[in-house]
């Protein structure tokens, strides 16, 4: 689950600000604020986190067993109802000093289980929020302050969301599902993170990690159009037509796939070795805006058209602004 999510390079110490008691990017765990809690074993880790995915929402026990298993055994319910109370006795021993009102809390409804806690207590929450206010300021042009609030979400991540709920401890059917959004959400993140450096003019100080990401994910075309650009923007030109050709290598001859006009035009400039405006937009897979809804309200990943729509404008303005600043455009 989500083996394929790799360099976590943002500074962790930036996350230390950050008022997370629910982490689900990387290991599951509980903070508060000063030690971390781990919260059992996968099947205990999984049940909270399905439950941390539609927070502040009735889930009913079947749906539990059913996102918990591929195959519910027969003592699903009351392994459910045995880890409840385990997950609560975690959190009164987290958060001891705390009124029971004010703490996340599981509480029983109806046949099933709702966790209550604040919005800003899951770090996935966090990251959206950060990440939404990145794509607005790169809206208005403020690169630096986009720039800031891109490495202050991923900072959060510490690991392949989900990392310790896997096969074959428990199958969590949900949780995979959930896995494999969230690592898509944040390779699309990181594209637009390293966009907006190649914008501030950081074309050296992010080629190491363009490699690396190129590597790691070939098929990605948006993370090799940022290193061909910035290699021929520090005049690396034979780095970049080599980029080039290996990116039409596996994606054309390899998988048959087209490449993008953006790629296309990226390989032109390096050749022409003449500075050209490039337009076009980062990417234009929608993305799942990650929220938590007040309580008894909707499920925590819902489809994000609004949230597609903002960073789309955005990326349009960034890599506009990127052609005209950069020559070669970073997209």
């Amino acid at each position: 689950m989500g083996e394929n999510l790799t360099s976590f390079t943002e500074p962790a110490a930036v996350a230390d600000t950050i008022p997370v008691r629910l982490r689900l990017l990387g290991i599951t765990e509980l903070t508060d604020g000063e030690s971390s809690f781990p919260v059992g074993d996968p099947l205990q880790s999984a049940l909270l986190a399905v439950l941390a995915l539609r927070a502040n929402n009735r889930v009913g026990g079947e749906a539990l067993a059913a996102a918990l298993w591929d195959n519910p055994p027969r003592t699903a319910l009351r392994q459910i109802q045995i880890k409840v109370w385990k997950l609560r006795e975690l959190l009164n021993q987290a958060f001891p000093d705390e009124a029971p009102q004010s703490r996340p809390q599981i509480v029983n409804q109806a046949g099933g289980y709702l966790l209550l806690l604040e919005p800003s207590s899951i770090d996935l929450v966090f990251f959206d929020t950060c990440v939404k206010e990145a794509r607005r300021a790169a809206a208005r042009g403020e690169f630096e302050e986009a720039a800031r609030s891109y490495r202050k979400a991923l900072s959060l991540w510490r690991g392949p969301a989900f990392e310790d709920i896997r096969p074959p401890e428990v199958s969590a059917p949900g949780i995979r599902a959930g896995a494999i959004t969230l690592q898509d959400h944040w390779i699309i993140v990181t594209e637009e993170r390293v966009g907006t450096d190649l914008v501030l003019g950081r074309h050296h100080e992010v080629l190491g990690e363009l490699r690396s990401l190129v590597r790691a994910h070939p098929l990605r075309e948006r993370f090799r159009l940022h290193l061909i650009r910035a290699l021929g923007r520090v005049g690396r030109r034979q780095e970049a037509i080599a980029t080039y050709q290996e990116g039409h290598r596996i994606l054309v001859q390899e998988h048959g796939l087209e490449l993008g006009p953006d790629l296309t035009e990226a390989y032109r400039v390096v050749l022409a070795r003449g500075p050209v405006n490039v337009g076009g937009t980062v990417h234009r897979s929608p993305v799942p805006g990650v929220v938590v809804p007040p309580r008894s309200r909707l499920p925590l990943i819902r489809a994000g058209h609004a949230c597609a729509a903002e960073r789309e404008h955005a990326a349009r303005t960034m890599t506009d602004r990127a052609g005209v600043q950069t020559g070669v455009g970073t997209g």
